[in-house]
């Protein structure tokens, strides 16, 4: 076996893991597939590894070089931090071999936000989890980071067990709709060889000093009182995990986490239930983080009830990309945001789709978009404006009997001449008192 396959056998088996049943089944069976067991040994390719050091993590992995320089790609100011393939303690800057390291991710963060043309980080998750080993002292790299910058995750499409962990730990969590979060649990092997030995003819006689010294060996079976022992390790692991969920997103007690039993959860299951903020592309959520970055006000997707102010979504002013309602302002007045978010769309939609938006286009969406006014309101209004004429240079000339036309005063009149939508919204608001966005 290679050094670096005999490595991860060694930190698969034996030791707590946050991952995924699935994924430790797929890895466990892959190794396998790779090896070959013989007398207490494993050997591919004239690599032989004594089960005992695999066991024991002694197996170190091969040296290769990282590109230093490569830190992150930056987009508009913002650090994209891959947190890809199953997840380990130590394996250096870059992902290797289908696994990404604590320890790299770690230092991608410290450099972001030392950074002064980075304004925030965006980790982008998709894992199935990993080790237990390390996880802790990045996920409070994270939190103490999110307070110097924003940071925010997108588990596109996965993040399970430890790749959860570390996303709950940004200001705002986003998933895609085919995307899933949870599986917040711990989970370990013990492999048994001691009956593929006798078949062998190989027979392993244990030698330690101290009680518990062999304990979880895996040249003889599991006794009850060690397999109890382990049992409460991994649940104490267990309460670590929701207890750091629960410090990374306020909204969620230890009690709410822990109910979770480990199920995966679907990005809208996720939503409901406060593991995560918004059904939204990964795409999406960098334009809305960008735009927050950037001070724009825009409109973003439906968010989880426990997102603070700065978690806030933000997006293009698109009714098509978009939710167009603030549904924690709603949730604040006592309103279910998702109904909050349908009310808003049929205002809209009554405007746009009315007799009277026909030739008034403009005004229309301006009154949908920038305004908060009611349907009956916005539609007796378009009702009264004049609407667009087939030669709109004849209608405008015809209103103007002293026209100039000219290279000077005319032009620099029309620039600064407030639309008639504008003149109208502002008018309706001064004699409502009723609100006009913009």
């Amino acid at each position: 076996m290679s050094a670096i396959f005999a490595n991860l056998w060694g930190r698969l088996v034996g030791r707590p893991l946050l991952i995924t049943p699935e994924s430790a089944r797929d890895l466990t069976a892959y190794l396998m597939g790779r090896s070959k067991m013989s007398g207490g040994f494993i050997d591919q390719n004239q690599d032989v590894h004594a089960v005992s050091d695999l066991m024991a993590g002694v197996t170190s992995v091969k040296g290769r070089s990282d590109h230093a320089d490569q830190f992150y790609r930056v987009i508009d100011g913002v650090a994209v931090i891959p947190v890809r393939g199953t997840l380990v303690h130590r394996l250096g800057l870059h992902p290797h071999c289908g696994m990404t390291g604590y320890d790299g991710i770690a230092q991608k963060i410290d450099r972001a936000v030392s950074d002064s043309s980075i304004k925030g980080v965006m980790l982008e998750i998709d894992s199935p989890g990993g080790e237990v080993s390390g996880i802790l002292e990045l996920g409070e790299t994270i939190r103490e980071a999110r307070e110097k910058k924003p940071i925010w995750a997108v588990a596109d499409e996965k993040a399970y067990s430890a790749a959860y962990w570390l996303g709950s730990q940004a200001n705002r969590l986003i998933v895609p709709k085919t995307g899933g979060v949870g599986s917040i649990g711990v989970i370990t092997m013990h492999a048994d060889y001691s009956e593929r030995l006798k078949d062998d003819g190989v027979k392993v006689t244990i030698i330690a000093a101290g009680t518990h010294k062999a304990d979880g060996n895996p040249f003889e079976p599991l006794p009850d009182d060690v397999r109890d022992r382990v049992a409460a390790d991994v649940e104490e692991t267990r309460q670590l995990f929701a207890q750091e969920v629960a410090k990374g997103r306020p909204g969620l007690s230890i009690e709410d986490v822990l109910a979770t039993e480990a199920q995966c959860y679907s990005a809208d299951q996720a939503v409901e239930i406060g593991l995560a903020d918004a059904v939204q592309s990964s795409k999406s959520a960098m334009s809305d983080f960008i735009a927050k970055l950037s001070g724009r006000t825009v409109i973003g997707p439906i968010q989880s009830k426990g997102a603070s102010e700065m978690d806030e979504p933000n997006d293009g002013n698109r009714p098509e990309n978009t939710d167009p309602v603030d549904a924690k302002a709603a949730t604040s007045k006592g309103v279910d945001a998702k109904e909050a978010v349908d009310g808003e769309r049929k205002r809209i939609a009554g405007i746009l789709t009315s007799k009277e938006a026909a030739g008034r286009k403009d005004l229309a969406e301006h009154l949908a978009y920038d305004t908060e006014m009611p349907v009956e309101a916005a539609v007796a209004l378009l009702a009264k404006a004049p609407a667009a004429q087939s030669d709109p240079l004849a209608a405008a000339m015809s209103g103007e009997p002293n026209a100039i036309i000219g290279d000077d005063g005319g032009k620099e009149a029309q620039e600064n001449r407030p639309s008639k939508a504008s003149s109208i919204a502002k008018s309706y608001a001064s004699a409502t008192g009723h609100k006009v966005k913009g």
